[in-house]
C-alpha cells in the first residue's frame, strides 16, 4: 500500500588557412564546425562514454549501486548537490558494524535508501504498484532489478511507448523493452524521494531527449560499438 506522499508523486504534473585555424579554434573549446557556402553550423562535441553516463552517477563500490542511484535522483531530478559518497556516509551511521560487513557483501536494501534519504531530510516512501500504474509515474523512481541473478537499483527515469529509460549507476544511460523491465522488476517495489512538500521538479536534468527516443539513433550507436569497440569491455 502506497503512503499519501508516493500518491501525490506518481501523479503530480523534462578549405585550409583560416578555416582550418578556425576549425581548430572551434575544436579546442569543445565544437566541431561544419563548413558549408551558406551556412557554418557548430555542434558540442560529446563522446558516446560521455553521453552513457550523463546525469547518472556512476557507482564506485560493488555494493553502492543503491547509493549512486539515489544520489541520481537526487542531484540530477531534484537538483541539489548530492552524491554517491554523502549517501554513503549517512547509511555507514545509521547501521551497525555486522550490519555494514553484511552490506557490503550482499548490498543495500530499500529501506536502507528510504531510511538515508529521510535522515538527509527528504521526504521517501517505499511501495508496491502494478506496472500499469509505473507507467503513469510522472517523476522518476528507484526500482531494483534482477540483472545477471543480482539485484540492482536504478532509476526509472520515463517509459515511452514499449520503451523503459533507465539512469542505471552500473550501465550508465540504457533503454530496455517493458516486457524486459516487467521481467526484471523485483517485486514490484519502487521508491519515491522528494524534498519538503514538491511534487515535481522544475530543475530535471533526466527527461528523456528526442534523439533518445529515436530507435534509429539507438542502434547507430550499438553499431558504432560493434565496428570500433568503443563503450564495449574487453
Amino acid at each position: 500500500m502506497l503512503s499519501k506522499v508516493t500518491i501525490i508523486l506518481m501523479f503530480a504534473t523534462i578549405g585550409f588557412g583560416t578555416g582550418v585555424a578556425e576549425a581548430q579554434r572551434y575544436t579546442t573549446h569543445g565544437r566541431s564546425v561544419v563548413r558549408d557556402p551558406n551556412f557554418t553550423f557548430q555542434k558540442p562535441v560529446e563522446s558516446w562514454r560521455e553521453r552513457k553516463t550523463k546525469h547518472v552517477v556512476m557507482q564506485q563500490r560493488d555494493y553502492s549501486c543503491g547509493a549512486a542511484a539515489l544520489a541520481t535522483l537526487l542531484r540530477y531530478y531534484w537538483g541539489h548537490n548530492v552524491n554517491e559518497n554523502m549517501v554513503l556516509g549517512v547509511i555507514e551511521n545509521m547501521l551497525t558494524d555486522e550490519e555494514l560487513l553484511e552490506r557490503s557483501s550482499e548490498g543495500l536494501t530499500m529501506a536502507d535508501l528510504e531510511s538515508a534519504a529521510v535522515k538527509m531530510g527528504y521526504k521517501a516512501s517505499v511501495g508496491e504498484i502494478k506496472f500499469s500504474k509505473l507507467v503513469e509515474s510522472k517523476v522518476p523512481v528507484i526500482l531494483v532489478i534482477n540483472l545477471g541473478g543480482v539485484n540492482h537499483f536504478v532509476v526509472l527515469r520515463d517509459i515511452v511507448g514499449n520503451c523503459a529509460f533507465l539512469a542505471d549507476p552500473l550501465r550508465g544511460n540504457t533503454r530496455v523493452s517493458t516486457t524486459t523491465l516487467q521481467r526484471t522488476w523485483v517485486k514490484n517495489a519502487i521508491l519515491v524521494v522528494a524534498p519538503g512538500d514538491e511534487t515535481q521538479s522544475y530543475r530535471s536534468q533526466m527527461g528523456v531527449t528526442a534523439a533518445e527516443r529515436s530507435e534509429g539513433y539507438l542502434n547507430r550507436q550499438v553499431i558504432r560499438r560493434q565496428i570500433t569497440g568503443v563503450g564495449t569491455n574487453r
